[in-house]
């Protein structure tokens, strides 16, 4: 009867001892990351009371063995995928697959499948539990290597990113194959003035600021006022094409001396400057003598005389009035737009300080030297044509005074004939000395730029040494069939252009060229980035060509992180530029039931575990990175509470062989009664 009662003690141990497992199961139902274990029985040895014997004249028999109870034969770790649970906090991590994270206390690597993480002082990601530091690759100028030796991540938020210059930029995109449209430079000066003179159409009138006094075919002038004290009652003046100023003061006169006072001595007159000047007769004064049209407040204060002239041969003037300069006027006498003269004077040189034609660049080319007070406007645009041209124009090429004064400058068709970049100086001979006025007023704004078939400009932005943002402008001009010229610009100066050069099918084949910025804010100067078009195509489609990459930027600092899939952590920094910092590392066993568990969510290697073998995410069967999420126990409260029912009956069974054995052990006893 006793290996009844040691059978039944075996029995209880081992019940009780599952129990104790599917308490701690239970108890860790809501442990993150947590791996349920399972309990295996195995029956213990055998007493053989008897060999088995084979068959002869009759049948053999089995062996006869007595069992001596159980034992435990395995606590195995089911490592079975968790549910995720989402927490909305970045630095939380799960792993959907077979990994570990990998931590360090210090002293040694540890495992867990809890992605708690928290930024910690040092810059490192740290356990909440027991500020180990989660394990990687720290990135080298944004590449992450890892075949090299795990180690702790660095993510240096508050760091100073410094700025890079450019120095290679990439284009991709389409170039329209069936452009036809070719068209020349037009290039044109504001509007550029003189004093109006008494054969100045009313129709040209400016007022002293340079604006049109809007007098158009058809328009009536009032004239008002009295001589004496006795009012005018003069027509009005209608203009028509040939009205011009010496007609309108005329008509001031004739308003004049029609009032019946007996003198006919007033008169009006054009002066130098272009103003009207009044006299009154020798006994009476003249009173608010006006001019005006209705609407019109530009006219009415142009044409608008003092309130009294006295009596006696007094005289008073309207305002200056301009025009637009023609070919006959003095050089020294033209102004701006704004009426402002230019600021030449007799003695004066003048010269193209710089000018980029056709793709060649003029400097300091003489345009007239000690221009005299008799110089013409004539004299000025002929002496800058040919300046300009090197002597005879070609076809389409021109410099003429425009019928609103300006300078207006012609190219020949195609960009390869361009002419931009205009900038011209005077002073006084012998040296040259630039005049911020005839320079402004002589400032030639592009109205068409000369371009080939579809021309197409894009632009871009590029960084100097100091992080300073520079805006360089491309444009793309078909010169050629499957030929294409481009040219970069920044702040209107050429700094580069090339030609790209396509197959009949489409296909680029001088991708290269570069351009060089010259630059005077303290960067290093100049500029020079490699430019490379090798994304760009030829097409019968509409021009698309784009920046697509350019490895410039400015300075910033680093003011987040996030970490992706595969254990990438990338920075997101004050200038919108997200850099690769490092990579988390993941672990992986040969046999991850054999990890040793340590507590706090924490595994290590045991001698049946194998070595861990690190590597990134999304590689090697080691799962992905789900962040904002962690992974929940895989302990399934249902199968527990089937288990433990299941247990207590084992363990009530084996309670129940005990005291059976012992009652049968009492009767045994009792027979000597």
């Amino acid at each position: 009867m006793m290996p009844a009662l040691f059978s039944g003690v075996s029995g209880l141990k081992n019940h009780q001892f599952r129990m104790n497992v599917i308490g701690n199961n239970l108890s860790n139902v809501n442990t993150i990351g947590f791996k349920y274990n399972r309990v295996s029985f195995g029956d213990l040895v055998y007493q053989t009371i008897r060999d088995a014997s084979a068959p002869q004249a009759v049948g053999g028999t089995n062996p006869v063995q007595l069992g001596l109870g159980s034992f435990i034969h395995s606590v195995d770790s089911i490592n079975t995928q968790g549910n995720l649970e989402s927490t909305g906090r970045s630095t939380d991590m799960s792993l959907q697959g077979e990994g570990y994270f990998v931590v360090n206390d210090g002293s040694r690597n540890k495992y867990s499948r809890a992605g708690l993480m928290e930024l910690g002082l040092r810059g490192n990601l740290v356990n909440p539990s027991d500020g180990s530091v989660y394990m990687g690759w720290n990135a080298i100028n944004s590449v992450v290597d890892t075949s090299q030796p795990i180690e702790e991540l660095s993510i240096p938020v508050g760091d100073v990113l410094p700025a890079q210059r450019t120095g290679r930029m990439t284009f991709n995109g389409n170039l329209d194959a069936a452009g036809t449209l070719i068209q020349g430079t037009i290039a044109q000066t504001p509007p550029l003035l003189a004093y109006a003179g008494g054969a100045t159409l009313a129709t040209d009138l400016r007022n002293s600021a340079g604006a049109a006094l809007g007098l158009t075919v058809g328009t009536s002038v009032s004239i008002s006022g009295s001589v004496g004290g006795t009012l005018m009652a003069a027509a009005p003046i209608v203009v028509n094409a040939g009205t011009t100023l010496a007609n309108i003061a005329a008509a001031i006169q004739a308003a004049l001396r029609g009032v019946a006072d007996g003198d006919l001595t007033e008169t009006a007159t054009v002066q130098a400057d272009g103003s009207i000047r009044v006299t009154s007769d020798a006994a009476n004064a003249i009173t608010n003598l006006q001019l005006s049209v209705p609407g019109n407040t530009l006219a009415n204060n142009a044409f608008q005389f003092p309130l009294s002239i006295a009596g006696g041969g007094a005289t008073g003037d309207s305002e200056d009035l301009l025009r637009p300069a023609v070919a006959a006027d003095e050089l020294v006498d033209i102004m701006s737009s704004s009426g402002v003269s230019l600021g030449l004077v007799a003695g004066d040189d003048v010269t193209l300080i710089s000018a980029n034609v056709k793709s060649s660049i003029i400097a300091s080319a003489p345009v007239l030297s000690n221009i005299l007070g008799t110089t013409t406007y004539d004299d000025y645009r002929t002496a800058l044509r040919t300046a300009l041209f090197t002597g005879a124009p070609a076809v389409g090429e021109d410099l003429v005074i425009d019928s609103d004064g300006s300078l207006l400058l012609t190219g020949a068709d195609g960009a390869i004939n361009a002419i931009t970049g205009l900038v011209l100086g005077a002073g006084p001979n012998p040296t040259d000395d630039l005049r911020p006025v005839f320079s402004a007023s002589q400032s030639y704004g592009e109205v068409q730029a000369a371009q080939d078939a579809t021309s197409y400009r894009t632009s871009t932005q590029v960084f100097d040494s100091l992080g300073n943002p520079l805006g360089v402008d491309f444009r793309f001009s078909k010169n050629a069939s499957n030929s294409w010229q481009w040219a970069a610009t920044y702040d209107g100066v050429a700094v580069g252009n090339g030609v790209m050069n396509f197959d009949s099918a489409g296909t680029l084949v001088t991708p290269q060229g570069s351009i060089s910025i010259p630059l005077a804010n303290g960067a290093a100067s100049p500029l020079a980035i490699a430019v490379d078009f090798t994304g760009c195509t030829q097409f019968t489609n509409d021009s698309s060509i784009v920046l697509n990459t350019q490895d410039g930027f400015s300075s910033a600092t680093l003011s987040g992180f996030s970490i992706g899939q595969e254990g990438d952590v990338v920075g997101t920094f004050s200038n919108g530029r997200n850099l690769t910092l490092g990579q988390l590392a993941v672990a992986t066993f040969r046999n991850p039931a054999g990890l040793k568990r340590e507590g706090r969510n924490f595994m290590s290697e045991s001698s049946n575990s194998g070595t861990a073998e690190f590597g990134a995410a999304r590689s090697g069967g080691r799962g992905t990175i789900i962040s904002g999420t962690l992974e929940m126990s895989n302990v399934d409260v249902a199968r527990e509470f089937t288990d433990m029912i299941v247990t207590q009956r084992g363990f009530q069974s084996n309670a129940r062989v005990i005291t059976t054995s012992d009652q049968m052990l009492e009767e045994l006893v009792n027979l000597k009664r």
